[in-house]
């Protein structure tokens, strides 16, 4: 079942590629709790799982491109474009994670 569209997705996006400071900050403010949640109950370790959000976050922002409000909603698109493909670091303490890069450092899509 693929979860509806939303006129918030569609605004959503485009304040992604419009503003992108205020779009990455309204999406982590819609998003950034469940996706948390989801990453803290998997590692069960708290910096991994923040580590894990903003790997998320980072990835929806690159390919933010490919996103088709016809195949459903930003959320759904979202954890199919992110949490599949991402290696969890289920066995490695937090401390061994490579550096987190920030929210800040990322530019506008091409």
């Amino acid at each position: 079942m693929t979860a509806a569209v939303t006129a918030s997705d569609v605004e959503l996006v485009a304040l992604l590629r419009e503003q992108p400071a205020a779009g990455i900050a309204a999406l982590y403010d819609r998003y950034g709790r469940l996706i948390f949640s989801m990453a803290l109950r998997v590692v069960q370790d708290r910096g991994a799982a923040e580590e894990i959000t903003q790997d998320v976050f980072m990835r929806c922002w690159r390919n933010l491109d490919r996103y088709q409000p016809s195949q459903g909603s930003l959320a759904a698109w979202g954890q199919k474009t992110s949490l599949p493909t991402r290696k969890l670091p289920i066995h490695r303490p937090a401390h061994s994670l490579p550096p987190a890069r920030t929210l800040a450092s990322l530019t506008k899509p091409a």
